[in-house]
């Protein structure tokens, strides 16, 4: 990590234990920059260059999104808020798949162009540092390979009640009881995933090593991922993607008025947040 980066990041934890009025999410809102660009030097290993363009990228793509997208995230907050207090059904699930999808064409709209800059001046040592991250990034997903059938359920229901208490407050035994039977440990759909994100990386590396219609195959990677992923991958997924839709629904089913109260007092201090972040001016 670079010693200005970390300065920034010693500055983040100081801001973190001294505030009192300013909730989480708008200090790290407005720290973005720093861990966009630590996450890029982490892959990549930046050139002075690469980083003194990357951050001016960063922070041009942030005032945007600053200006055109948190009044738009507070929005579709406020209309889920109301969707969810009246209980959640079919409908309102695909209406937030929908949403979240033009969230993330109109960022992935706006990156695009610095994203491919950037990444037309990778040279052949930092591909191999980015591989080298893949190969050695110990996350979820890997730890879950690692697990029995059993360890995996265990963690899986650890996660999701994990997840519920923190927009449900306290989660009842019974409804303890309840998600355990409906998580299931799904070891060939871990293998799947592990699978199908090799494939994915191991085609970006050979995208940015060969110059020769970059911008063009990156626009492919970008706005058409699918078509770097496994066959396997793409026929089950739409399968687990029914399996997750049905076990919101019973969650949802199974919680309590006081606990549903808790979770719109949550993302209305969401919305609260992004509306103040909206009208500051960036740091």
């Amino acid at each position: 990590m670079r010693p200005g980066i970390l300065v920034k990041i010693i500055a983040l934890t100081i801001s973190l234990l001294i505030a009192t009025s300013c909730s989480k999410t708008r200090i790290f809102y407005n720290y973005s920059d720093w861990f966009l660009l630590n996450w890029f030097d982490t892959y990549f290993d930046l050139s002075d260059p690469q980083l003194y363009d990357l951050e001016t990228r960063i922070d041009r793509f942030l005032d945007w999104h600053r200006e055109s997208e948190l009044e738009r995230m507070a929005e579709y907050l406020k209309e889920l808020k109301s969707r969810y207090q009246k209980g959640l059904n079919g409908e309102d699930l695909d209406w937030m798949r929908t949403e979240h999808k033009l969230f993330w064409d109109r960022i992935m709209g706006r990156a695009e162009p610095d994203l491919v800059a950037f990444l037309s001046t990778v040279e052949e040592d930092q591909v191999r540092q980015m591989e080298k991250e893949f190969i050695e990034k110990e996350d979820w997903l890997v730890k879950q390979a690692k697990m029995t059938a059993e360890e995996a359920h265990a963690s899986r229901v650890k996660w999701f009640v994990g997840v519920l208490e923190k927009w449900l407050g306290e989660v009842k035994p019974g409804q303890k009881q309840n998600i355990a039977s409906w998580v299931k440990a799904d070891p060939e759909w871990t293998a799947m995933k592990l699978k199908n994100r090799k494939k994915f990386q191991t085609e970006l590396a050979q995208l940015l090593r060969s110059k020769e219609n970059l911008k063009e195959n990156l626009d492919v990677w970008i706005n058409q991922p699918e078509t770097h992923w496994t066959e396997d991958f793409q026929k089950r997924l739409e399968y687990k993607e029914q399996e997750w839709k049905e076990f919101i629904l019973k969650v949802d089913a199974i919680t309590l008025p006081r606990q549903r109260q808790h979770a719109a007092d949550e993302l209305q201090n969401y919305i609260d947040d992004f509306l103040i972040l909206s009208q500051q001016q960036a740091s």
